[in-house]
């Protein structure tokens, strides 16, 4: 199985995932054989197609009342910890706090986060994947969920825009997890497709015991 996220600056990205050797299919592609003598009825082998790929809830991950911190993150800069705190999730939006430890000081964001689709991972058919937070240049990039283990505990997400700012500001991916989930680790599957995800790029920083410092901050 392999998942496309697609870069609108002239390349893609492929990444590979799990191979699923149990997966069934439902659809096939045809094709023609050759006819060993002019009379002869061509006929028809089928040939295995490969399903699509599933499109996880944005949602779904965000709608808890645990924090949800960044467990790992390949984004360049000078970060050191992050976590987000749910005000409220709807079916459309979240109002969500962040807090970010760079430099030793802590900031705090508060914004709306509104859900939408990746035109690339998602048709309007599926559950929102994603979202983007609110500001007022409007410059925050799109935060696309890849993948959800099935408890809702961890997600990887693919943070990128959807314009030629790639080029400025590049993307990266996280491995983010739940604050209830921290003691055991992410989803083994989780960690697994992270480290496959971001392979061509550097793990910048990773959740540590000493990141709670910042729930001293966290207003509930």
């Amino acid at each position: 199985m392999r998942v496309q996220i697609f870069s609108v600056l002239y390349f893609s990205l492929t990444v590979q995932t799990l191979d699923n050797p149990n997966t069934e299919y439902d659809s096939y592609s045809y094709e023609e054989e050759v006819a060993t003598t002019p009379k002869a009825i061509g006929t028809r082998r089928p040939t295995k197609k490969r399903p699509r790929d599933p499109v996880f809830s944005v949602k779904e991950f965000l709608d808890t009342n645990d924090t949800i911190w960044v467990y790992s993150s390949t984004e360049e800069g000078n970060i050191t910890c992050r976590v987000d705190v749910m005000e409220d999730v709807n079916p459309l939006y979240a109002n969500i706090t962040r807090y970010t430890l760079s430099n030793g000081e802590i900031s705090i964001f508060s914004a709306k986060a509104e859900f939408s689709y990746n035109p690339n991972l998602a048709t309007t058919a599926d559950d929102y994947n994603e979202m983007k937070l609110e500001s007022s240049g409007n410059n925050n990039p799109f935060e696309t969920l890849i993948h959800m283990s099935e408890d809702k505990a961890c997600g990887v997400f693919y943070v990128n825009y959807h314009s030629d700012v790639h080029l400025l500001l590049g993307t990266w991916f996280e491995l983010r997890i739940r604050n209830s989930s921290l003691a055991q680790g992410p989803d083994s599957t989780c960690s697994l497709l992270y480290q496959q995800y971001s392979s061509r790029q550097n793990t910048t920083y990773t959740y540590t015991p000493a990141c709670q410092c910042i729930s001293r901050h966290i207003k509930f």
